[in-house]
């Protein structure tokens, strides 16, 4: 098939996604549905049509103004809507035309075709679109989103247990068996460590809140004061952390870590020395979708 056709095609994918990250960036940490209420006027609160909704084509149509208030439209929403259907055809360029930039088994050549490796795509183009919200999220309220970490998390694994096949561009079927045992002993110890931490027997770092940066508490006490003349009740700042306090907080954290540390590092000497652990290891190993999920 003709590539053209299918660069529009990605692109227009891409640019619908980037519709959406708009409502991401703005509702998530905001706590606010990502379904409804459906997209509106910023301004005037007035339902859009679908035609207003064309990623970056109904911006154009209308002006960058609302088609009832009249109110300019920030141009971030076309300016994103773009920019993620430019790096969808960006990658597809990269992975079916020039053939280059998805990972493959030692020796096996690179012959990816949209046609084929499509599911593979996707999934990278998951990951530019969350690392994509991630920035625009810091890049405004110097904060990243937890939940479009574990989301993107979640979705890796999955496809990599249920999808990948070693013939498969990026496959991560091919993790040696040392890898495995350290992704498996790791991941054991990371959920002790959730169950420890849910129950109170591992601190919490931080636990009035993270320490801010110099230029942040300003302008945060700045707004807190001009809130107080409003009398409006604001939340009270985190405590200032001496270099010392900070690092005992860091301590907490790396506590958190170690049951995965351990436990990754005991699992890859097992596998490497430990005779009765070495075999029923090596037949769990044997299964696609356990080097998959553990790659």
């Amino acid at each position: 098939m003709p590539h053209l056709p299918l660069i529009v095609f990605v692109f227009a994918l891409g640019a619908c996604v980037g519709s959406f990250l708009n409502v991401v960036v703005w509702r998530l940490p905001r706590g606010e549905s990502l379904v409804t209420p459906p997209s509106h006027c910023p301004k005037c609160n007035t339902p859009l049509a679908w035609y207003d909704n064309i990623p970056v084509f109904g911006w154009i149509m209308l002006g960058g103004r609302c088609r009832y208030c009249r109110e300019p439209i920030s141009s971030r929403y076309p300016v994103v809507e773009a920019i993620t259907g430019l790096l969808f055809v960006a990658y597809y360029v990269i992975f079916f035309v020039l053939r280059k930039g998805l990972s493959c088994s030692p020796g096996m050549q690179l012959q990816q075709s949209f046609q084929k490796d499509w599911a593979v795509y996707l999934l990278y183009m998951w990951l530019i679109a969350a690392l994509l919200a991630e920035t625009l999220i810091d890049l405004e309220l110097y904060i990243i989103e937890p939940s479009v970490v574990w989301t993107t998390a979640l979705v890796a694994v999955l496809f990599h247990a249920l999808v990948d096949h070693p013939a498969m561009p990026g496959t991560l079927t091919s993790v040696a068996p040392s890898s495995a045992a350290l992704a498996a002993g790791a991941v054991i110890g990371w959920a002790i460590s959730g169950v420890l931490y849910k129950f109170g027997l591992l601190p919490q770092s931080f636990p009035q809140g993270e320490p801010l940066l110099e230029a942040q508490r300003a302008e945060i006490e700045q707004e807190h004061r001009e809130a107080q003349e409003r009398g409006e009740e604001v939340e009270p700042l985190p405590p200032f952390y001496t270099s010392w306090q900070i690092r005992a907080e860091m301590r907490k954290e790396m506590l958190f870590l170690m049951p995965a540390l351990l436990l990754g590092a005991a699992f890859v000497l097992l596998t490497l020395r430990g005779q009765r652990f070495y075999g029923p290891w090596m037949s769990l190993y044997g299964h696609e979708w356990v080097r998959g999920m553990l790659g």
